[in-house]
């Protein structure tokens, strides 16, 4: 049976002793408890089979009046217009009758067997203007602009309708530009794994089947086999790179490029200064260009030297880091600051928003916030859809690291990896390194607190088109 469940990831906050600093310098991926369904405005059973599952989500964000989709409107040629003149004009007596408009003949071409001849436009008038005067001359049967069609970048997959969060942070724009990344740029999830081998009880997630892996490592078992055991590296992994386009289940960010899978958190969901420091580490000696950390400790406690010179290690070898600003807002006791290691000057520290971008309330704020990013909000349905505003990603359940489902998760966690899907579209857009990277951060953020930088919000809402077009070159492809 196809479920969709949602879990309220309340991640980086679990506090070891009375005074929230943890005693061994546990890092930690805290995940709550799951979500109470119960008053949630549920999904229609569309097909009568006695289940809530994928075919009646997909029946529903496939018929949603309220579906968004981003389309970019037919243009044409300014240069041309497309001539089609009557059967008896032969190629010289075409380009007489043109000239007489002021045409290059040089340039007149025969589109071959579909009768049309490729016109340029003279020069000091418009396309529509020259349109509209080959409209009135006898020796024309038909004429047309020439339109410019464009590869497809909205997504097929099932559930793409109802990722809200995708549209938050202008991925379809993006995908226009980078047509989802570039395989040569390497994504580390450092994390409690990722399900993406099939390896002794292991599978890999059906919804990974297109997605692109690299060599990684696990520092909690001291193995090449970097697989999750817990759930929660699996959900952010989809985030970033989820396969896309192949009609089944979600869609990812920058879905082209390569996960690197970095193990430094247990199947309880925490890990250590020396687990992480040796992660960070390992993955920009092997080749990774961004690194994602959905984990932190909690607020005050830095981790020390081992992590933060590997911070150091890593941004001076260029790798862009990405981290998650924390879930303790709304802890006793909170009174502002993001965790470490986004709080590291060296780091892109990011918060969470929901669906009506508003901070959520769970979200970490203070002076190291960087930006917000879709965080998700698993009890409320904000754009009316019956669906929850969470944020969805395939991942399993129960502990079961072959019992797949579609899960809604909420959390900075999950904010983190739309940025650091946004630095790997950047870098595959031939972009710079990391300073680069947060300068496009600061000047193309969504403003949506008080003008300017703010504690709650950082430099803004992250829009990844606005990014990529910082980047140096032409795109990934």
């Amino acid at each position: 049976m196809k479920e969709i469940h949602s879990i309220i990831l309340v991640c980086l906050c679990l506090l070891i002793s009375g005074f929230g600093v943890a005693a061994d310098d546990t890092v930690t991926a805290g995940f709550g408890t799951r979500a109470d369904e119960s008053g949630w405005r549920g999904e229609a059973d569309v097909n009568n089979d006695g289940i809530i599952d994928g075919y009646d989500l997909a029946f529903r964000a496939l018929n949603s009046g309220d579906a968004v989709t981003d389309k970019t409107s037919a243009t044409y040629r300014a240069d041309r217009i497309l001539v089609r003149c009557v059967p008896r004009l032969g190629r010289d007596e075409i380009q007489r009758m043109v000239g007489q408009y002021g045409v290059n003949t040089d340039r007149v071409r025969s589109l071959g067997t579909t009768g049309y001849t490729a016109v340029p436009v003279p020069e000091g008038m418009t396309a529509e203007q020259f349109l509209e005067t080959m409209r009135t001359d006898r020796s024309v049967m038909d004429v047309q602009f020439d339109y410019i069609c464009r590869a497809s970048r909205t997504p097929n997959d099932q559930y793409y309708d109802i990722q809200w969060n995708f549209r938050h942070v202008k991925a379809p724009r993006a995908w226009d530009l980078t047509s989802g990344g570039n395989s040569d740029v390497v994504v580390a999830i450092i994390d409690t794994g990722i399900a993406y081998e099939n390896y002794g009880t292991f599978e890999k997630a059906p919804d990974f089947a297109g997605t692109a892996f690299t060599n990684g490592y696990d520092f909690i078992n001291n193995d090449a086999h970097a697989n999750d055991d817990e759930g929660h590296g699996t959900h952010v992994a989809g985030t970033v790179a989820e396969t896309t386009n192949n009609s089944i289940g979600a869609a990812g960010l920058a879905y082209q490029c390569t996960l690197m899978p970095v193990k430094v958190l247990g199947s309880n969901g925490s890990g250590t200064s020396s687990s992480l420091g040796q992660g960070i580490r390992w993955a920009a000696d092997h080749g990774a260009h961004v690194i994602n950390m959905s984990l932190g400790f909690p607020t005050g406690t830095d981790g020390g030297p081992v992590v933060r010179e590997a911070v150091q290690y890593a941004y001076a070898k260029g790798v862009i880091l990405v981290g998650a600003a924390g879930n303790e807002r709304n802890d006793k006791g909170y009174s502002g600051g993001v965790e470490y290691p986004a709080a590291y000057d060296e780091c892109i520290a990011v918060g969470a928003i929901r669906y009506d971008k508003r901070y959520t309330n769970y979200s970490n704020y203070g002076s190291a916030l960087t930006c917000v990013a879709p965080g998700g909000k698993v009890g409320f349905d904000q754009n009316n859809d019956g669906h929850s505003d969470g944020i969805l990603q395939q991942t399993f359940i129960d502990g079961d690291p072959t019992k797949f489902r579609y899960v809604y998760y909420e959390g900075t966690s999950s904010a983190s990896p739309h940025v650091a899907a946004a630095a790997a579209l950047f870098v595959s857009r031939h972009g710079g390194g990391p300073a680069e990277f947060r300068q496009a951060v600061i000047e193309t953020s969504e403003d949506l607190g008080p003008s300017g930088f703010d504690q709650d919000y950082g430099y803004g809402l992250i829009d990844i088109s606005k990014i990529v077009l910082r980047g140096r070159g032409w795109g990934a492809n």
